[in-house]
Order: structure tokens, then sequence, then C-alpha cells
């Protein structure tokens, strides 16, 4: 799998962003192994995220009412800098994500070269955005990923249809 940072090499800032977001996938790679191993479902944490996302989006995103904000709300510095990360595709209907570089598929990597376990922790963790996009009337859709051997992930927040 191709999880190599490009830019900002080296710069003390990022490589604190990116140790920091490091630290948060040892913790989600060691409480699904706790969880699991105490008898909780593999899908455990994919909910305790997707329910973070909400809580998320009622505190760190609630004023944030159209596509173009909520963007540029979650633009921030760990996510532009320490995931290579860029909006694409902003409009009314909504925007997608462009991350160039994980640094929790590089920390999962390192504990565990089991792809199929890297990738439910990928899913896992990107439940906190389907959270914040559904509270925001967005689907949340991965479309590619870091974790499945693609070269980026693609996420992508769209208003939901009309009923």
């Amino acid at each position: 799998m191709k999880n190599i940072p490009v830019k900002y090499i080296d710069e003390k800032c990022v490589d604190t962003l990116r140790a920091a977001v490091e630290n948060q996938a040892k913790w989600l790679y060691y409480l699904t192994v706790q969880g699991m191993e105490s008898g909780l479902s593999s899908g455990f944490a994919k909910d305790a995220m997707e329910e973070l996302g909400e809580y998320y989006a009622d505190t760190e995103y609630g004023d944030c009412n159209t596509a173009e904000e909520l963007s540029g709300r979650l633009m921030r510095r760990s996510l532009e800098l320490g995931h290579e990360a860029k909006v694409t595709d902003l409009g009314g209907e909504g925007f997608d994500l462009a991350i160039g570089y994980c640094p929790m598929v590089h920390m999962w990597s390192q504990l565990t070269d089991d792809g199929e376990r890297i990738g439910t922790l990928c899913d896992a963790a990107c439940a906190m955005y389907g959270g914040i996009a559904g509270k925001k009337g967005l689907r949340f859709e991965k479309t590619a990923s870091i974790a499945q051997g693609c070269g980026a992930c693609r996420l992508e927040f769209r208003r939901k249809p009309e009923m």
C-alpha cells in the first residue's frame, strides 16, 4: 500500500500534527483489539465513531449550515498539512475531500500486517465523518482509501435527496 508523505517533510509543526494523529490511531487500534477480545461486535468502534461525529456536528460544527462552511471548518491544519488533504468539487450539493497521506494507516501498518483489520479500522475512523455529515443533511461515502491500496482517499459529502 502506497502511503508516503510527499509534502511538508521534516517540518516540525507537521511532524507534531502527524504524531498526534498516529497516537489517535494507536488508541483506536488497541481499543478495538480489547473490545473484540472482550466480546464486543466488530462494528462497535464504527458505531462509536459515528456517534462521536454526531456529537461534533452539534458542538464543533453547529454553526456550519452550508457545504462550503462545513468543508472550510473540516480543513483544519491536521487535515490540510498532516494528511495532505484538499477540498475538491465544492458546490451547492456538497464537496469531496481528497487525502494524500494518512498518518493513521501509517501507524496501523506498524502495528499489524493484517490488511483487513487496517481496512476495518479505517472504516471506523471515517465513520466520524458519516456522523457529522448525517447531522448536516449530507450523505457520506468513502469512494477510495489508502487502506484499500488506493494512492489516496476520496471522501464524498453530498446533499441527501429530498423525500
